[in-house]
Order: structure tokens, then C-alpha cells, then sequence
């Protein structure tokens, strides 16, 4: 980058020799691609839990003459601003999504990387700076608070798998009482006794005993009225 007189005179980016005013002053800046990681930062999520939360962000120069005139050290403003946009982008999700379709830091790592880059950009632009990559590379509960979580996760997780055993075995009644809902013939047990009331007019004919109900008692396939 030139300047005459402390006043912008222009930016060489292509190699060789190049012939300049020598009352110019030059500085160098690096156009590399670089990155740097922000630490751990401790924050509260959007319920309000403490958790640990850590980025690496990919960024490099794009415009020489706004990251020297319009920021003092951009390379600081660079650090503090992705750690800030950091902070605000944990405190905008839960660490766990408790409702359905809700996003959360830990299982939606593609929509939170997506908004914490953008975050970044936005902060950086003024800077001539444009943000490459940013991506979440620490993220836990903080250390207070660990031992109640992880038991609150084990207790969810019982709680599911009595919902799933209830609902097999409520599958499984159904499954029973399948022949009799469908007005289907029901398989007599060996040693099942007759039917003691027998019916008027034939199989289909409705009976009034409820114990007819039984797919193992009636050898006649009666049925209850709407049963």
C-alpha cells in the first residue's frame, strides 16, 4: 500500500518491478488466508445454562486501504469482533433443542456455523476483511453444572424408553384383539370348554353374554352387539 503525504495514493498486488514516486511511503500487508482460534469463552445459552463455547475462524485481507484507514489495528479488531459475534450467536440457541424443528448448538451444526460466519462477515466488513470459514470447535456445559445435566440427559433418556415399551405393548394388545374388532372366525383353544349359550340363528348371530368376548372360551363365533 502507497501513501503521499499520509494521503491514499494506491495498492500494488501484482508481482515484479514496479517504479513508484519515491516520496510514496509503502507498508506491506499481508493478503494470505489466515485463522485463529478464540479460546474458550464461558456464556449462557438461550434457557439461561452456562456452558463453554469455543470457534476457529478463516479469514484474510481483501481491501488494504479499509483495514489501515478505517480500523486502528485490524488484526485486533479482527479477534475481538469474532469473539463477540461468538458470544452473541450462544446466546441466541439452547445447548438442546427440548421441542421439535427447534435449533439447537449441538445438533444443528450446520445452520449455527452458517449464522456465526455471517455474524463475523458483517462485523469485519468495515474492516476489509472477509471471513472464509468459521466453525465451532469446543462446546460443552460449564463444569458447575455438568454432574446436573448429565443426569437430567439419563433421566430423559429412561423416560423414552418407558414411552417405547408402552407403546409396544399397547401394539401388542392390538394385535390380539385384531379378529374379534374385524369380525373374523377366533381360534379355539384345545382346552377351552364349549360355549354354554349357544346362538339362535347361526355364527353371525349377536350374542348378549360379554363373555363371548374371549377369543379362547366360545367354540361359535359370536360377538358382542358392535363388537
Amino acid at each position: 500500500m502507497l501513501q503521499l503525504f499520509g494521503k491514499y495514493a494506491g495498492s500494488v498486488r501484482e508481482e515484479g518491478l514496479r517504479w513508484t514516486n519515491p516520496l510514496c511511503t509503502k507498508r506491506k500487508l499481508s493478503l494470505r488466508v489466515r485463522n485463529f482460534e478464540s479460546g474458550k469463552l464461558k456464556v449462557n445459552d438461550l434457557n439461561g445454562n452456562p456452558i463453554e463455547i469455543a470457534a476457529i475462524v478463516v479469514w484474510q485481507v481483501v481491501d488494504s486501504a479499509e483495514a489501515v484507514f478505517c480500523v486502528d489495528d485490524y488484526e485486533n479488531f479482527v479477534h475481538i469482533q469474532s469473539k463477540s459475534a461468538l458470544r452473541q450467536m450462544a446466546q441466541s440457541y439452547p445447548y438442546d433443542a427440548h421441542a421439535d424443528g427447534q435449533p439447537a448448538l449441538r445438533s444443528h451444526g450446520e445452520e449455527i456455523t452458517a449464522h456465526l460466519r455471517d455474524q463475523i462477515q458483517e462485523r469485519l466488513g468495515k474492516a476489509g476483511v472477509e471471513v472464509t470459514a468459521a466453525r465451532i470447535s469446543h462446546l460443552a456445559y460449564a463444569q458447575e453444572i455438568t454432574q446436573a445435566m448429565l443426569q437430567r440427559q439419563q433421566a430423559g433418556a429412561s423416560c423414552c424408553a418407558a414411552n417405547v415399551a408402552a407403546s409396544r405393548s399397547e401394539h401388542r394388545v392390538a394385535v390380539l384383539s385384531a379378529p374379534w374388532q374385524a369380525g373374523k372366525k377366533p381360534t379355539r383353544c384345545a382346552s377351552a370348554p364349549p360355549c354354554s349359550l349357544p346362538c339362535s340363528a347361526g355364527p353371525t348371530t349377536t350374542c348378549a353374554a360379554s363373555t363371548h368376548r374371549s377369543s379362547t372360551c366360545c367354540a361359535t363365533p359370536c360377538a358382542r352387539p358392535g363388537g
